[in-house]
């Protein structure tokens, strides 16, 4: 069976949240696809974008996100560091044994 594993930190505080998906899936693409729903929703409530956190010519970093098939990453500023652009949720598929 996989998991999928999300920890966030508050943007104000910098609190750290972890939490494990309450279903499990029997295969890493059931288990991506529900990553990748999470991925989305946590963007759109941090309105953010999907864009490797990189500009278009991938020469800075940027307020954003991206996604492979393994992990998502959603980078931005915070209030508690303000000069540093800083992973404030992180998605992961593990397999349990």
């Amino acid at each position: 069976m996989t998991i999928v594993a999300k920890s966030t930190i508050d943007r104000k505080t910098g609190d750290l949240y972890m939490q494990v998906l309450p279903q499990e899936f029997d295969s890493r693409q059931k288990a991506h696809d529900a990553m990748r729903e999470e991925y989305f929703k946590e963007l759109k409530k941090l309105g953010l974008e999907d864009n490797d956190a990189m500009d278009e010519n991938c020469e800075e970093s940027y307020e954003g996100g991206y996604i492979d098939f393994d992990e998502a990453e959603i980078f931005a500023f915070t209030d508690y560091a303000p000069d540093k652009l800083l992973p404030v949720a992180l998605f992961a598929i593990y397999d349990r044994k």
